[in-house]
């Protein structure tokens, strides 16, 4: 009889799981409180010996309503990312700080993906009498733009001190829901991803 070779987790690196979830699921998706959803979650990921999850932050949680008017990302400035990040104007990071302070301390490294642009994720939008998704399509490609800078450069500046790996958009390369309204130029990746220069 041949012998198994029992596989065992790699002592250097991340080792973990990866997950995006739909409106407001987070695995597990049962339960009664997000706290409750949490906590298993992370005794879960401990169990497994898994040292890395990968949620996203899903921006329309964060803010609600898009109420700053930015043309373009040349807009934003330090006084906003520090409000925002800060929670002004009725931004709401309650439901992260609880998700990565709680990883964080159970040993497990947050890689958070911001910026998602799946149209459920995305704030909503006041332009004239209308109310929509803030898509390109919506509010303008630039205006677009500016606003998923802005909501970047908030959450990197919150959690700086615990995150240390980003990614802007989920699957970025294949992401049709963005490409069909509006493709992503260079600049904006490179300026969301310049987390030295943000900060």
């Amino acid at each position: 009889m041949v012998e198994e070779e029992k596989w065992e987790i790699p002592a250097e690196g991340l080792w973990g799981f990866s997950h995006c979830g739909g409106h407001d699921t987070w695995y597990p998706w049962s339960g009664t409180s997000f706290e409750a959803r949490l906590e298993r979650l992370v005794g879960n990921l401990v169990e497994s010996g898994a040292n890395s999850f990968r949620p996203q932050i899903h921006w329309h949680q964060v803010e609600l309503l898009v109420e700053q008017k930015l043309i373009g990302p040349e807009d934003v400035t330090e006084k906003m990312v520090e409000e925002y990040s800060g929670g002004a104007w009725g931004i709401n990071w309650e439901r992260y700080d609880m998700s990565i302070y709680g990883l964080v301390k159970a040993g497990i490294e947050p890689h958070m993906v911001v910026a998602a642009a799946y149209d459920f994720q995305i704030p909503s939008a006041l332009v004239g009498s209308s109310c929509a998704r803030a898509i390109p399509d919506f509010i303008g490609r630039e205006s677009y733009l500016a606003h998923a800078y802005l909501h970047t450069r908030a959450a990197v500046r919150r959690y700086r001190d615990r995150v240390h790996m980003w990614q802007l958009e989920n699957e970025l390369n294949v992401a049709g829901e963005t490409l069909r309204v509006s493709p992503f130029p260079g600049r904006c990746t490179i300026r969301a991803c310049s987390i030295e220069k943000m900060t």
